[in-house]
């Protein structure tokens, strides 16, 4: 659990990080209609709910560096006892400044009226650009406003600045309480995938199998995937993002599930590739075991002071090498990875960020050069190979069989923590697992 102390923290830090005579607004995200009068379920903006903390639609947070009145003002929905009989609980003005530490809160409908009074005086605006188009557009309104009120000492913000690098730059390094979270998530997920390889059979959908999944995680309170979950049964483990969808999964393939859910707002991201029947082929070990030799000798580079790019270079390395010992491609080394001849069996990278979001917000590279890892810093690392089956240039054998093995690291100072390490993933652990 994440506590309101760790939110107000960061909300300084950003202050902190903000020129003098400065506000920043931030909106939650909208709420998303998916018929006439039914919303998707709603989900905040990550990095709003990164400062604050709360989960309801029409949000918005504005902080004020050194303002006596208070430095956090919050706009949220009102109390309202008969829309709660619909839609439940709001916080409202009250539980806002009680449970959120807001220094003030006003009903959203307010926001147009008080926010002029906020930037009165204010040199530098800062807020998601990109965002939020109705919000940038408002914001162009209320500096002109400003203007035509300049002759009576009205003071009007010259400079507007995209808070969204500040933030994305302190969601990088994960708190004590973040990675507790995470790391739920992980057990969570273990849980998940180990009782979809007990129940999966020849003759399921795969669709059917990842419901499997996703009984577990509605189980633990974890309401929504972090993504649309990929169950690619055969072939269609060679489709990157394949949905999850009616084909039955037949006996002698593999099956690819890449799934994983939301905890408390924190992606998970696990792959694990493991036999319909619960018993690998020859050749579908072959490609299992070297894709996860690659993922082994990624994770025992992490530590801190690695520069990001070099697990890269080390999956086109070794996935290369691999496919050559196989007969799969054919040449020398060095030319082969300079023709990028790889790509036709690996052609995504080695992993990303993960939080807040499952392909998480942070840069990859900083002024040109690629981000060193440091302690608290939550990455995965998804090696894989794909043998699609209209490739004629390798045996039949080989064609149809796709392999990813993903886990969720976090970097720690002695080197990292694997938060999905113990789901298992040798072919020896799989197969038992599936035996039973």
């Amino acid at each position: 659990m994440i506590t309101q102390q760790e939110y107000q923290a960061r909300r300084q830090a950003l202050m902190s990080a903000m020129d003098k005579d400065s506000i920043a607004i931030i909106s939650t995200n909208p709420e998303y209609p998916r018929t006439q009068d039914i919303h998707y379920r709603f989900r905040p903006n990550g990095n709003f709910y990164y400062l604050t903390g709360f989960d309801e639609p029409e949000a918005i947070a504005v902080l004020i560096p050194g303002r006596a009145e208070g430095e956090f003002v919050l706009f949220n929905r009102p109390r309202d006892p008969a829309k709660e009989i619909w839609d439940g609980f709001r916080e409202g003005q009250e539980g806002a400044v009680k449970n959120l530490r807001a220094n003030e809160s006003y009903s959203i409908q307010e926001f147009d009226t008080l926010i002029m009074k906020l930037i009165h005086g204010k040199k530098n605006i800062y807020y998601q650009i990109g965002f939020e188009v109705s919000l940038e557009n408002k914001i162009v309104s209320w500096i002109s406003s400003l203007r035509q009120q300049s002759r009576s000492g009205a003071v009007v913000p010259t400079s507007l600045f995209d808070m969204t690098s500040l933030i994305n730059e302190m969601r990088l390094i994960k708190s004590p309480a973040e990675i507790a979270v995470m790391r739920k998530a992980g057990v969570i997920n273990r849980e998940a995938h180990e009782r979809a390889m007990r129940q999966c059979k020849v003759g399921m959908t795969e669709s059917q199998l990842a419901a499997e999944y996703n009984y577990i995680y509605n189980q633990h309170g974890c309401w929504s995937m972090a993504y649309e979950p990929i169950v690619a049964g055969g072939e269609n483990a060679c489709i990157l993002h394949y949905r999850a969808g009616l084909r039955v999964l037949n006996e002698g393939e593999l099956v690819l599930a890449d799934v994983g859910q939301e905890y408390e707002f924190y992606a998970s991201d696990v792959t694990r590739t493991y036999p319909v029947n619960g018993k690998f082929s020859p050749e579908q070990k072959i490609i299992y075991e070297l894709v996860l030799h690659i993922q082994e000798a990624i994770l025992a580079m992490i530590k801190p002071g690695l520069s990001y790019d070099k697990m890269q270079e080390a999956a086109v390395q070794l996935t290369t090498q691999g496919l050559i010992d196989l007969g799969l491609l054919k040449g020398a080394l060095a030319e082969l990875i300079e023709k990028k001849a790889y790509t036709d069996f690996y052609m995504h990278r080695s992993g990303h960020w993960i939080g807040l979001d499952v392909h998480d917000v942070s840069a990859y590279k900083v002024d040109g050069q690629w981000i060193t890892l440091q302690p608290g810093m939550a990455l995965t690392v998804e090696p894989g190979i794909y043998i699609a089956i209209n490739n004629q240039n390798v045996d039949a054998k080989w064609r149809g069989i796709g392999v990813r093995i993903e886990d969720d690291i976090v970097v720690t100072k002695e080197g990292h923590e694997n938060l999905t390490g113990s789901i298992p993933k040798t072919v020896k652990d799989i197969e038992a697992l599936m035996a039973k």
